[in-house]
């Protein structure tokens, strides 16, 4: 935020700066920051302590079993982060097509005075549905 704040004039000028584009990405970085240290961080490590005791009791329980098991974890693993990049590259594309319709709505509805009376709304509506 301190960053845009201190932006020269003409940085707001650019398509890419608009208001509706700015905001957006506002929104999107500060789920990041709350994604990497909250409710993420802690499915985490969960998910690892209930990993290496599930190895542990199954292990105490059948050693044969539990090897033949752990051999196929690598396989569920390469799976998951495929998955994971796969769904990565989803939502930053759809990041990009909801900020760039985020500005337009952002700009129709603060000019929504100068719009009506040049009577190009439709143009704005067609602009955000594509």
């Amino acid at each position: 935020f301190t960053a845009i704040i201190r932006q020269d004039i003409g940085f707001f000028d650019l398509r890419e700066n608009s208001v509706g584009i700015l905001t957006t990405r506002l929104g999107a970085e500060a789920a990041k920051v709350k994604g990497a240290t909250g409710e993420r961080l802690g499915n985490f490590v969960m998910m690892g302590a209930t990993m290496v005791s599930a190895i542990a009791i199954a292990f105490s329980a059948c050693w044969a079993l539990a090897l033949v098991v752990l051999a196929t974890v690598p396989f569920f693993a390469i799976g998951g982060m495929i998955q994971m990049k796969m769904m990565g590259g989803l939502s930053g594309e759809l990041g990009k097509l909801f900020a760039n319709a985020n500005a337009i709505a952002t700009n129709t509805v603060d000019s929504i005075q100068t719009v009506t009376s040049l009577g190009v709304g439709e143009k704005f509506l067609a602009d955000y549905d594509h």
